[in-house]
Order: structure tokens, then sequence, then C-alpha cells
């Protein structure tokens, strides 16, 4: 490695001679199809986010925060 190289390109060079013992990174086939949400998913989704409300900055960014904020959940 040269002395110069700065510290993300060694980083990289490092994970790259990793990748040739571990392999690449698993992804999933595109053509299978798309699993679709039980009832039962999508009930206990909406039970969990009927927790937080949803507040935006003029941005346009969204983030959630906790209706009740003493449960530790509010993370900001």
């Amino acid at each position: 490695m040269a002395s110069g190289e700065g510290f993300a390109i060694k980083m990289m060079r490092f994970t790259g001679k990793l990748r040739h013992v571990f392999g690449p990174a698993a992804i999933g086939s595109l053509d299978e199809p798309v699993k679709e949400p039980t009832d039962e998913q999508r009930a206990e989704h909406e039970n969990h986010m009927a927790q937080f409300t949803v507040e935006r900055l003029p941005n346009g960014q969204s983030y959630l925060v906790a209706k009740d904020p003493s449960d530790g959940s509010n993370l900001r």
C-alpha cells in the first residue's frame, strides 16, 4: 500500500481481500414473487405505529415522535 493512500482506500482494499475468502454478499433473486404481509402482520404493524406521530420539517423530511415519551421509545 502506498503511504499517501487515505483510510477509505486502505479499508476498501482490505475488504476486497476479505471478499475472496467469504464471498460476495448474498442477494435474493429478482425473479422471486413479492411477499405480501399477512393480516396479522399488518395489524401488528398498525398497533406499533399507533404509538407514534409523524412530524415534518420545513424541508420535507419526516420523522416519528413517540406519543408517550416516558416509555423511552423517543430517540430525539
